[in-house]
């Protein structure tokens, strides 16, 4: 009978813990407005005319399209249409502690020494991207001759990027070839990620401009660029007047363009990045990504060095994009032909993958995720608004930069 009664109980919390993570990710079927406070939502979701039962301000959805991810303001000063809770919030600016290169080994002694003191590998998320590779090589350095706690996750993009570094430095070491990011879940390593490196430095969607024109006063230049990549003036108008008063919170100047976009980046997309891989953790909670997951420049000292360089994650031409990078990775590879050539690409494709196309989701402050339908209004009407194929001008839905299923536009 003690087993039978043994037995039962052990059904029952196996069928409790398959419940909550049912109930983790649910389709919304709520009657009144969630009144939990939101920590992330996807792009799906942030153009939607309601998240969760809320409304959804226009000014919101248009810069969410814009952005290609659910803004979540980190000066707290616009109106999202739904409650949300910031967990990393901006730091008071001070001076910049230590030079960008002292930072990026500091970051890596303080992974290292946590990974030995918990007996843990470091799994290394690597795109071949600048971001990453810096992360990879100031890990490497820490390490010196312990390069046997350092697995290194990748796909076969992330080698075409940089097959040099991979030939050189990463061949030897233990790396696993993925397709999405559970398998580096695997076990209890610390999962680090180059993640929040493009929020420090600036923003992608400066780079389809002229380097000269990034550097006009954004008062003029950015409604003219918004009203171009929505298709109307009207639009450009209605996201100009929602972030203004945000633009305003700056506590750096915001002396043209490239500034303008790097503050939106830094300060309304840092949670989206947080949290934008939990998704493709098929079995992740909330709580267990939080507790795993350490981004590389997800630091409050990177965070200050950011707030003490504003706009000078560029120099006179778009291969000195994020230079500070590029110079600890060349100090470390010798590799110059990467440091002066190495441009700007998405790099998470096959990584953060969208598991329900048809859907949008949201993450609540208690972990809770919430599926529901995803509405495609806006897009509807930017094919009706745009000239040319099916998506506002461009002939298909890929290849226009404000649908990116990946979400890996900065």
């Amino acid at each position: 009978m003690g087993w039978f009664i043994g037995g039962a109980i052990l059904l029952a919390v196996l069928f409790g813990a398959f419940a909550l993570v049912r109930r983790r990710r649910t389709m919304w079927r709520g009657r009144a407005p969630h009144a939990v406070p939101l920590v992330y939502i996807d792009t799906a979701m942030a153009v939607s005319p309601t998240v969760l039962g809320h409304p959804m301000p226009d000014g919101y959805r248009l810069a969410s399209l814009y952005f290609g991810a659910g803004l979540i303001d980190r000066t707290e000063t616009l109106d999202h249409g739904f409650p949300y809770r910031i967990f990393d919030p901006i730091p008071k600016l001070g001076p910049a502690p230590a030079t960008f290169a002292d930072l990026c080994a500091e970051r890596a002694g303080d992974l290292v020494a946590e990974a030995r003191a918990t007996n843990r590998k470091l799994h290394l998320l690597w795109s071949g991207g600048i971001d990453s590779t810096t992360a990879c090589c100031a890990l490497l350095d820490a390490l010196g001759s312990e390069t046997d706690r350092l697995v290194i996750f990748m796909n076969a993009a992330s080698r075409a990027e940089y097959p040099a570094f991979y030939k050189t430095h990463l061949r030897a070491l233990q790396t696993v070839k993925i397709n999405t990011i559970d398998r580096a879940f695997a076990g209890d390593a610390i999962v680090v990620t180059g993640e929040h490196g493009d929020q420090l430095f600036g923003s992608a969607k400066a780079l389809e401009f002229d380097i000269s024109d990034v550097r006009k006063p954004w008062q003029t230049a950015l409604p003219v660029l918004l009203a171009e990549r929505l298709a109307s003036a009207e639009r450009a108008d209605a996201i100009v007047d929602y972030l203004t008063p945000q633009l305003a919170r700056a506590p750096v100047p915001l002396a043209d363009l490239f500034t303008c976009l790097w503050w939106m980046n830094y300060s309304m997309k840092w949670q989206a990045v947080s949290l934008r891989m939990l998704p493709g953790w098929r079995r992740g909670t909330y709580d267990r990504y939080q507790e795993r997951v350490a981004h590389f420049f997800q630091t409050v000292p990177f965070e200050l060095w950011a707030l003490n360089h504003a706009g000078q994650g560029v120099g006179a031409t778009w291969q000195t994009y994020k230079w500070p990078a590029r110079d600890v990775i060349g100090a470390f590879t010798r590799d110059t032909r990467y440091a002066a050539t190495k441009e700007k690409v998405p790099s998470l494709k096959g990584l953060v993958a969208r598991r329900f196309s048809k859907a949008a989701l949201a993450i609540d402050a208690d972990g809770g995720q919430y599926w529901q339908e995803w509405d495609q209004s806006l897009r509807k009407r930017r094919q009706e608004d745009g000239s040319g194929g099916g998506s506002g001008g461009y002939s298909s839905k890929r290849e226009d930069p404000l649908w990116d299923d990946m979400n890996d536009g900065e």
